[in-house]
């Protein structure tokens, strides 16, 4: 049976380790993974009273969030509760979800040919 888990890590704006953890959440999506992750990590920022500013690699988890694409019936409730953390937690340092993977791509050397 195929099992998955959830991870998550919180740096500072130095880049040293705050907290990070993981969750199983059993047989899931790749995006209900993305999306359960960064819920979990949402939340343990809002219990420690960490301001944070977001990256995530997922263009659909963003786009969801953003409200820019119809959300998967699936991930509606957990993206609802990321947007309510949001809103009310007062955690967030900049209210921007930053697509990771291009931050990582644009550091890359290009490939030799």
């Amino acid at each position: 049976m195929n099992s998955a888990a959830t991870g998550y890590i919180i740096i500072d704006d130095n880049g040293q380790f705050v907290v990070a953890g993981t969750k199983r959440v059993g047989s899931s999506s790749v995006p209900t993974v993305e999306v359960a992750a960064l819920r979990e990590g949402l939340l343990k920022a809002r219990d420690k009273h960490i301001k944070i500013m977001v990256e995530e690699d997922s263009k659909l988890v963003i786009d969801c969030i953003k409200g820019t694409c119809a959300t998967p019936g699936r991930l509606k409730k957990m993206v609802q509760d990321i947007k309510q953390i949001c809103k009310y937690a007062n955690i967030l340092r900049v209210v921007v979800f930053n697509m990771f993977f291009e931050k990582l791509t644009s550091r890359r050397m290009p490939l030799q040919t």
